[in-house]
């Protein structure tokens, strides 16, 4: 049963990786006993591939399952409400992650401020990063991102130089959000001067996105 299991997961993976959910699909209601691999893989699959309410239906026959879910299912499930922005979907799932023993996880809560951002609630994502235990790459250009996206110019910069006093090198990712904020908020020169600074003082070569 348990090699069943293995090679169903893996054939389920694979087609959901080719966009085929229908496949993927397939082979899970014809599993005997599908465990939390299962179900992340269609989650993952549907969440991937741009159906975030299908992933949450998904998400939510899995609870009702009562199979646990993991690291990979919240934030999983956070990237389909994010796609979605609905912002009742990621409280709710923000519920469920504190209750949890993932409610201190980076990878968890790196989601959560990406979700919270791209929902809107830019308010909300930085409360998130203000508790994180601690902060990696993803997390500073999540919320960097969040504030580049709504305009806010000063608090992206202010972000950005508190990531640099932090020890973290920024990445080409972390400066294509920033140039866009000057850009749309008219800020010329600040701009050029930053993209400079990416080639010079970061090593960064440009990208036709930075371009």
């Amino acid at each position: 049963h348990e090699a069943e299991l293995f090679v169903g997961n893996a054939l389920m993976d694979l087609y959901a990786k080719c966009s085929d959910m229908e496949s993927s699909l397939k082979i899970f209601s014809s599993l005997r006993g599908a465990n939390e691999v299962s179900w992340n893989t269609i989650i993952v699959g549907y969440s991937q591939s741009g159906f975030g309410e299908d992933a949450l239906t998904v998400f939510r026959e899995m609870r009702a399952a009562t199979a646990p879910s993991t690291q990979v299912t919240y934030s999983s499930v956070l990237r389909a409400c994010a796609s979605t922005a609905s912002i009742n979907h990621v409280g709710q799932v923000h519920c469920l992650v504190e209750k949890s023993t993932f409610n201190s996880d980076t990878i968890v809560s790196n989601s959560l401020i990406d979700s919270y951002a791209k929902c809107g609630c830019i308010r909300d994502a930085r409360k998130i990063f203000e508790t994180q235990k601690e902060h990696d790459l993803i997390s500073w250009n999540a919320i960097i991102s969040g504030y580049a996206v709504h305009g806010h110019v000063a608090q992206a910069r202010e972000l950005f130089d508190r990531m640099n006093k932090s020890g973290i090198e920024a990445n080409d990712i972390t400066f294509v959000a920033l140039l866009s904020v000057y850009g749309s908020t008219g800020l010329v020169s600040q701009g050029l001067s930053l993209f400079n600074s990416m080639k010079l003082d970061h090593g960064i070569k440009p990208s036709m996105e930075h371009y």
